[in-house]
């Protein structure tokens, strides 16, 4: 996992219980991602003889990090999804139908949020669940950083 986005052998990209049986496992995989490239500004301020410039740049990273994780968490998971709230009421169309009197055919499209799908937890639309709904986005946010 060092210093890759954890494809894996079964391609599931660490999502195979095989690969990744627990959290601590998770833990571990998406911390050993993430040391390569910390490892690689330490020894930048370390070859300058200059430990405060790694120091910044190591900062920067870590604040865009973060700033990427809770972003994720926030938006990718904590938000109900917008497709399955998106219409509290049915809508009619019209459109133009040449077997139809008139010419014209109304369409309704029923409403969506009475579907019976429960959104308290945010969206789960294919996340892993595992872990926890956070852990997810996490592992997906370590993955792009």
């Amino acid at each position: 996992m060092m210093g890759t986005n954890g494809g894996g052998f079964f391609g599931m990209n660490s999502a195979h219980p095989f690969e990744n049986p627990g959290a601590g496992t998770n833990f571990f995989e998406t911390f050993c991602m993430m040391l390569f490239p910390m490892a690689l500004v330490l020894m930048y301020g370390r070859m300058l003889s200059r430990f405060r410039h790694s120091v910044v740049i190591f900062s920067v990273m870590l604040l865009l990090f973060v700033g990427t994780v809770v972003w994720a968490i926030y938006f990718d998971t904590m938000q109900p999804n917008p497709g399955l709230t998106a219409h509290p009421q049915s809508r009619t169309f019209t459109i133009a139908s040449a077997t139809v009197p008139g010419g014209k055919r109304d369409i309704v499209l029923p409403a969506v949020a009475g579907l019976p799908v429960d959104q308290h937890l945010g969206n789960l639309e294919g996340k892993e669940l595992r872990f926890g709904t956070s852990a997810g986005a996490t592992f997906a946010a370590a993955t792009v950083a």
